[in-house]
């Protein structure tokens, strides 16, 4: 990692791309009482998810996605006099002006040398993000387990795309008469039960192995609910699971209806290789 010393009272600018900007907030600590915030998830020249900020933290960060931003102090602030570039896969955070900037001709403070995010870029950057989310501790050892689920030839989900929910019926790896209903809400809650309305054993106080496939294939399936679906599963990850069987019943009975043509539900097929991300 390449590091940035910085002496009292100096900067370095750096230039970030706004990606996404989520719901308004209302924050409640004493010091920000009643101020009313955006969250904001800002991206190097790479495409690389760098920071979630809030828009009371940069100054000038009040709306627009794909807006270019300069981000000086506030990097100062938040590492201690130090600001780090990072190299590798994830991309690399370089100083406007430094020679090796990957820019055509030179580009100086105060410039841009961005194209637009693409609609295909910015889906791919919020599913990285997204798989970052879904690497916590809580359950990390549940994504192995999807991962021994999906076997070397990939599962086939069958997955209903909501403005609130996403719904999914999931074929057990171990008996292929087996299937179980999954929920995430956009309020994080999910559940798992099989047909004989029994709550999945693999929750144990957290998303399931089958939950965790639900919310990989939606994002496989989906471009345009890719922002909320990262935010539900951030949710999701400190939710305990519901267990409300007429939901699961809901559920079944849906999918039954889109195997005859009454309702559209999507064939998602996932491959180990979806899951080498995580």
């Amino acid at each position: 990692m390449k590091v940035i010393d910085l002496k009292p009272n100096q900067s370095a600018t750096f230039r970030a791309r706004v990606l996404t900007k989520g719901p308004e907030k209302t924050m409640s600590s004493k010091k920000y009482a009643g101020l009313k915030v955006c969250e904001f998830t800002i991206a190097d020249d790479t495409g690389a998810v760098m920071y979630t900020c809030f828009n009371d933290e940069i100054p000038g960060m009040t709306d627009a996605v794909n807006k270019v931003i300069d981000l000086a102090s506030v990097w100062v602030k938040y590492y201690n006099g130090k600001l780090q570039l990072t190299k590798g896969k994830a991309g690399t955070w370089r100083v406007v002006g430094d020679p090796s900037f990957p820019a055509a001709g030179a580009c100086k403070t105060g410039t841009s040398a961005y194209t637009p995010v693409s609609d295909e870029e910015r889906v791919a950057i919020t599913r990285a993000s997204l798989y970052k989310t879904i690497w916590s501790p809580k359950i990390k050892r549940k994504i192995g387990r999807a991962g021994k689920m999906l076997g070397k030839e990939g599962s086939v989900l069958h997955v209903a795309i909501k403005a609130d929910e996403i719904i999914a019926v999931v074929k057990s790896q171990t008996d292929e008469n087996k299937e179980y209903a999954t929920m995430i809400t956009k309020d994080g809650e999910y559940q798992c039960f099989d047909r004989d309305m029994n709550h999945c054993l693999g929750l144990q106080g957290s998303m399931c192995k089958h939950v965790i496939l639900t919310i990989l294939a939606a994002a496989k399936a989906s471009s345009h609910k890719m922002d909320e679906l990262q935010r539900w599963t951030r949710s999701a990850i400190f939710n305990e699971p519901r267990r409300r069987k007429k939901e699961a019943e809901r559920i079944f009975a849906e999918y039954e209806l889109s195997k005859i043509g009454k309702v559209e539900w999507r064939p998602v097929l996932l491959l180990p290789e979806d899951l080498m991300a995580l």
